[in-house]
């Protein structure tokens, strides 16, 4: 294959009269400073901009409260995230005061951008579902979406008043914003459960972690 040549060109030669070019020089000074001086300018408009968004945008403030699109406080105590469908949805336990004592309540919040988060109800208002008696538990919930069954899954801590039941409570709902349908509770592998966790790797696995406190670890 023939090598390519390249020929070396000259660079291209201006002659320019001398008052011409001093006068040229001047203007194009003059037209240097304008830019300078308007690109200063620009981005001191920029950085003025960018304060007041920072000003007005309601940024995450640790130990402020959290407050959502409607100026309420985010109730969502224990919670866990989950990302579907371009959306982030956070459940937690809802302790709003005025609630029925005799219920339990798990809200629903979604966000683009974890920042302003949207009320989107209580998808779980439950009654004692196993008869635990006065001052039973339910915490930490977490959903996960079932690819296989098309349904979400939430998981929780259920306990009685004494965390001597450790168990994990399971409800189903066709949408992720509820309502959902609690089915049963049961122990991971035979131990006991009371913190929960949640991990969904790349490839879609889905695990719980729960704390079994008898046998010394997750």
């Amino acid at each position: 294959m023939p090598a390519t040549v390249l020929e070396k060109k000259r660079p291209l030669e201006l002659h320019i009269p001398l008052k011409t070019a001093d006068r040229s020089l001047s203007i194009l000074m003059r037209i240097s400073k304008f830019f300078r001086v308007a690109l200063i300018a620009n981005a001191f408009l920029v950085f003025a901009a960018l304060g007041v968004v920072a000003a007005t945008t309601s940024l995450i403030r640790p130990g402020a409260a959290w407050r959502d699109t409607h100026g309420n406080r985010i109730q969502a105590h224990g919670g866990g995230i989950l990302h579907f469908d371009h959306t982030w949805y956070w459940f937690g336990e809802d302790r709003t005061p005025g609630l029925d004592p005799h219920k339990r309540y798990v809200s629903c919040y979604s966000s683009r951008d974890l920042i302003h988060w949207t009320f989107c109800g209580r998808p779980l208002q439950l009654s004692d579902p196993e008869h635990l008696g006065v001052g039973w538990k339910l915490e930490r919930p977490k959903v996960f979406y079932s690819p296989m069954t098309r349904h979400f899954v939430m998981y929780m801590h259920l306990d009685d008043a004494r965390y001597t039941f450790a168990r994990v409570a399971i409800a189903v709902s066709d949408r992720i914003t509820g309502p959902y349908h609690y089915l049963r509770s049961f122990r991971p592998l035979g131990f006991e459960s009371r913190d929960i966790g949640q991990f969904i790797d790349d490839d879609g696995s889905a695990y719980l972690i729960f704390e079994s406190r008898p046998s010394g670890g997750f």
